[in-house]
């Protein structure tokens, strides 16, 4: 009987290692990814450099491991420019990506081994001058943590209007007029809604696209950050009114460049400096 049951003791002693194993070891602390996405800037530009609107969508991906497949709802008849990460060194660089249509929209979906993000696409191409009614919706696919939005005033544009009114307008360094908008947070599937009208008399875009690249398109994606400067400069603004949605330790990682103006630490994927606002310049495109 006496070895009977230490033989018993033995097998229940060896359950309950192996249950506690089961529970609080290594595999219990691998939990499934749950990305979301902070400082996000979004920019809707109107007949910027075609005869449609583009958007451009960019901030970083937190809560997630690396490389990461995103996926982007757009417009049904959305066409995509560019889906890439900004990688250190104040480069871009874009990765292969691939589009499907669900339903009465479509999904953007690529790889990032990295947590910045930027992506380029147009949709709602005009064919002829006169009165535009547009809708712009944003609906992500993930948890959003602190967004701006702008929305760009085309040039030669006629009785422009934005339902719900902006809080704030400012001028970029093109001298175009920028819509501001600002949210906290938004939740899965959760609509962020604009309607956006004015009337124009031409079909030529604001800027012409060839000056703007120097025949290159492959810097399009770091000119388009530059336009983008005033809603970065607003997201930055808003960081420094001691109201980040996260803690400062999941903050950006530093860049190990300073501003030239003020000598504060830049932060990675910013090009404007959180201290003073002077611009920091580009350091060329990415591959």
């Amino acid at each position: 009987m006496q070895p009977k049951r230490r033989g018993f003791i033995l097998i229940w002693l060896l359950g309950g290692l192996a249950l506690g194993l089961s529970l609080g070891g290594p595999a219990s602390a691998r939990e499934p990814d749950a990305p979301a996405l902070r400082n996000t800037v979004v920019h809707v530009l109107p007949e910027y450099e075609q005869p449609r609107v583009m958007v451009t969508v960019q901030g970083e991906v937190v809560g997630a491991s690396f490389p990461l497949t995103m996926r982007f709802r757009l417009p049904p008849d959305a066409e995509v420019g560019h889906a890439c990460t900004l990688p250190p060194g104040d480069q871009h660089t874009c990765h292969p990506f691939r589009v499907e249509t669900q339903g009465d929209e479509r999904i953007l979906t690529y790889e990032v081994p990295i947590q910045t993000f930027f992506i380029e696409y147009y949709y709602s191409p005009f064919n002829v001058p006169g009165q535009r009614d547009l809708r712009f919706v944003f609906r992500p696919l993930y948890p959003v943590e602190g967004l701006s939005l702008a929305v760009q005033e085309p040039r030669r544009a006629i009785g422009f209007g934005l339902l719900p009114e902006s809080a704030s307008i400012t001028s970029d360094g093109e001298g175009f007029r920028n819509y501001n908008y600002r949210y906290d947070r938004l939740a899965v599937d959760e609509p962020l809604e604009l309607s956006i009208a004015y009337s124009k008399q031409d079909l030529r875009p604001s800027v012409n696209p060839a000056a703007q690249s120097g025949g290159s398109d492959r810097r399009r994606p770091l000119m388009i950050l530059v336009a983008a400067g005033g809603a970065v400069m607003a997201l930055l603004v808003y960081r420094l009114a001691g109201r980040r949605l996260l803690t400062a330790a999941a903050g950006p990682r530093p860049t190990g460049r300073f501003c030239t103006r003020c000598g504060m630490a830049l932060d990675r994927g910013f090009r404007f400096c959180a201290g003073c606002g002077a611009s920091q310049g580009h350091r060329g495109a990415g591959p």
